[in-house]
C-alpha cells in the first residue's frame, strides 16, 4: 500500500496501536448508558414490558415471575 506522498505504509515507524480495555469497566459502563436510556422509556416508566407486577428500584423495572 501506497501512502499520498508515495512512501510505503509498511515502512512507517508510527503504527497505530491498540489501547489496552478494562473489560469489566467498558461492561459497567455499557449497563449503565442503557439503564440510563431506558429510565424514561414508556415501558419502565409505565410498569414494564410484561405480565404481573413489577417491582422498581434505581431506575429498574423488573416484573415478578412467580
Amino acid at each position: 500500500m501506497v501512502d499520498r506522498l508515495g512512501g510505503s505504509m509498511r515502512s512507517r515507524s508510527t503504527a497505530l496501536s491498540v489501547p489496552e480495555t478494562d473489560a469489566e469497566a467498558a461492561v459497567a459502563l455499557t449497563q449503565e448508558l442503557v439503564r440510563l436510556r431506558t429510565v424514561d422509556a414508556a415501558g419502565a416508566t409505565e410498569g414494564g414490558g410484561g405480565n404481573g407486577p413489577t417491582l422498581m428500584s434505581e431506575g429498574h423495572v423488573d416484573v415478578v415471575t412467580e
